[in-house]
């Protein structure tokens, strides 16, 4: 059988993976979050997120807004270009 790598199906995750990271996030329903960031197989950026609360939600984007400030924050620090993938490697 002879491999086509241009005949490979799209990749995307299943939604009962979200739901059961959703699930492990908290015991109870009101206290549950999940904000996850990934790549399709095409490169395009997807976001998904679920939240049991409004609380939850604001944590969530406030610990997200935080993430990335710090993250601009070490690359502005040490020059670090995120488009080269050594620069990731001297974090």
């Amino acid at each position: 059988m002879d491999f086509d790598p241009n005949d490979i199906p799209k990749f995307e995750i299943p939604e009962k993976i979200f739901d059961k990271i959703y699930e492990f996030s908290s015991a109870h329903e009101s206290s549950r979050g999940v904000l996850i960031a990934y790549l399709a197989d095409n490169g395009q950026p997807l976001v998904y997120s679920r939240y049991g609360s409004k609380v939850v939600e604001f944590g969530l984007r406030k610990a997200m807004e935080m993430y990335l400030e710090e993250l601009e924050a070490v690359s502005t620090i040490h020059g670090v270009d995120f488009g080269d993938e050594d620069g990731l490697e001297e974090l």
